[in-house]
């Protein structure tokens, strides 16, 4: 490694002494590259360095040229990384807040929308679950309906049982109406050819023997009252 080093700083040194009619920026920037390259720097200073030799070899060439404008430019950077470095945290913090509060809205929405989307699954569920036993409830309306139909029928079927039955018992009181009305005619035809048939004479013997009968009927029931 060492070697090695030495072996770059002396082709370093032959360049410069090669090249002694060139400019003295130009002999500097060379001698920077020397050393920067015998310094074998850290990884993480390594952009620095590199950007330091860029900006040192675009002064020495006149590719940049400071003036006025760089100026400006100087102070507009040193203006925006004073701003960044005083009000960067709390603007971040603002942001932070702001885009915390648009997540928050942002997660109530998708919470809403979740909770929603939830329910209609459960009430399309429900709705399968209900139309899994729509048969069931069909069979059941069928079934009412049979019996309906069967109380119906019934009914029908009593209300002729009782009109039929009135009307049988119309006939029976007719009949017997009927038959009422002749006994009472023949008892009365009868009477009263047994009473136009009885003679005066025949009705005063038939109330003398009457009267013996009453009286013979009275002595007995005095007799029985004395024992």
């Amino acid at each position: 490694m060492a070697s090695s080093q030495r072996s770059s700083f002396n082709s370093c040194t032959r360049r410069l002494e090669s090249q002694q009619n060139q400019t003295h920026t130009s002999a500097v920037t060379s001698t920077l590259v020397c050393q920067l390259s015998r310094a074998r720097a850290p990884t993480n200073s390594r952009p620095y360095m590199l950007g330091a030799g860029l900006l040192t070899y675009f002064l020495s060439k006149e590719i940049y040229i400071i003036n006025h404008e760089t100026i400006s430019a100087a102070c507009m950077a040193t203006v925006i990384i004073y701003s960044v470095k005083r009000f960067g945290p709390d603007v971040a913090a603002f942001a932070d807040k702001l885009n915390e509060e648009k997540l928050q809205k942002a997660e109530e929405v998708k919470a809403l929308a979740v909770a929603s989307l939830a329910q209609a699954i459960e009430d399309e569920k429900k709705e399968q679950w209900r139309v899994e036993g729509r048969h069931l409830l069909f069979d059941a309306k069928r079934n009412n309906v049979a019996m309906l139909l069967e109380t119906n029928w019934r009914e029908r079927v009593h209300t002729v049982h009782n009109e039929v039955k009135k009307r049988l018992d119309y006939q029976i009181a007719l009949q017997s109406l009927h038959r009422r009305m002749e006994q009472e005619h023949m008892v009365s035809w009868v009477e009263k050819n047994v009473v136009s048939s009885i003679t005066p004479q025949q009705e005063k013997t038939s109330i003398a023997k009457c009267i013996t009968d009453l009286k013979s009927l009275a002595k007995i029931q005095q007799a029985k009252a004395t024992v």
